[in-house]
């Protein structure tokens, strides 16, 4: 086995892996290897393509800002950008920078080794290469590796099941199918809306409640993504922006106002605003809190019957879905 010797080897080709390999190569000066076990960039983005896939940073707040020449370039079309424009996005860059030259695609590290009296790196893949570095950047995100639910009779389950982390590139054909969804994190709240437009029966299965806001996305003004996306728009405090959002979104509230009198009062707003879409939401008195499900909203022409399960799965048979029964405080 033959070694290739590096000065920096980077794992993952996302957005951190992109920029680390950007700077230390174009910028450093420094012999660099990103390694992605994808087949192509994008990291979160490349894997995670389930319905509704979304980012819920705006999408001006999302992107590289080591480029004036970019940020002029690149023209977002959302407020929240979906998940294929995030993608189409990477892959502009990688291509723009000339980073795929040095990025290995399909390529797993099985082992990184430091041996301390050389202080050198060595990195082995799946497909046989040694690599050597003295620096090795791990830009391989915090959740990169999928959890499954560990739900007695899980291997038994006769039908489909799919991952939101690992969703297959040519989508899921729900129509007319029955769907369980486990969890309601971010995940889930945007994908079963749109498991709802296809399937005939989704139930959801909730451990623990969160508390959703709606995001208002819609269209980019060009004119508008133009004058925010300069380069002296970014010297304005982050912080600040977000708290002025934030503060948009709960009109009337106030620092002595329960978070979750504010959320019903945000609720009620919503359904004058909007009629036409359905606010399915359930609050948990004893636990003081708000739940909203299926996303924050479900539109009314939905397919499907969504129904929610309070409580953690207890078992997986071979055609169905349990859990045990939901505890109600007097």
């Amino acid at each position: 086995m033959s070694r290739e010797h590096r000065d920096a080897i980077i794992v993952g080709a996302g957005f951190a892996g992109l920029y680390a390999l950007h700077r230390l190569r174009d910028d450093l000066g420094l012999r660099a290897t990103a390694l992605e076990a994808g087949g192509g960039v994008g990291g979160t983005w490349y894997w995670n393509r389930y319905p509704g896939a979304r980012c819920d940073v705006e999408s001006l707040d999302y992107q590289y800002s080591f480029s004036d020449e970019l940020l002029h370039e690149w023209q977002w079309t959302e407020r929240y950008p979906a998940q294929e424009e995030i993608l189409r996005y990477l892959q502009h860059v990688a291509e723009r920078f000339d980073l795929l030259r040095d990025i290995s695609l399909d390529t797993r590290v099985t082992s990184a080794v430091l041996d301390e009296a050389s202080t050198r790196w060595t990195v082995r893949t799946d497909t046989g290469e040694e690599l050597t570095a003295r620096f090795l950047i791990m830009a391989t995100g915090c959740l990169s590796v999928p959890k499954a639910p560990e739900v007695p009779g899980a291997d038994t389950f006769a039908g489909t099941v799919h991952h939101t982390g690992r969703w297959p590139h040519e989508g899921v054909d729900f129509t007319g199918k029955r769907v369980v969804v486990i969890g309601t994190g971010s995940s889930g709240v945007q994908a079963i809306p749109e498991i709802a437009e296809q399937a005939a029966e989704v139930t959801v299965f909730q451990r623990t409640p969160n508390f959703i806001a709606p995001a208002w996305n819609g269209p980019l003004d060009p004119e508008t993504a133009r004058a925010l996306g300069v380069p002296e728009s970014f010297a304005r405090p982050r912080i600040a922006r977000g708290r002025g959002a934030l503060r948009a979104l709960l009109l009337d509230a106030a620092d002595d106002v329960p978070l979750r009198e504010q959320l019903g009062r945000l609720a009620v707003r919503m359904s004058h605003r909007a009629p036409h879409l359905l606010w399915l939401a359930i609050v948990a008195a004893p636990a003081q809190r708000a739940v909203a499900v299926g996303g924050p909203l479900l539109r009314r022409g939905a397919v499907a019957v969504v129904q929610l399960q309070p409580g953690a799965v207890d078992r997986v048979g071979r055609r169905d879905v349990d859990a045990p029964p939901a505890e109600v405080a007097p």
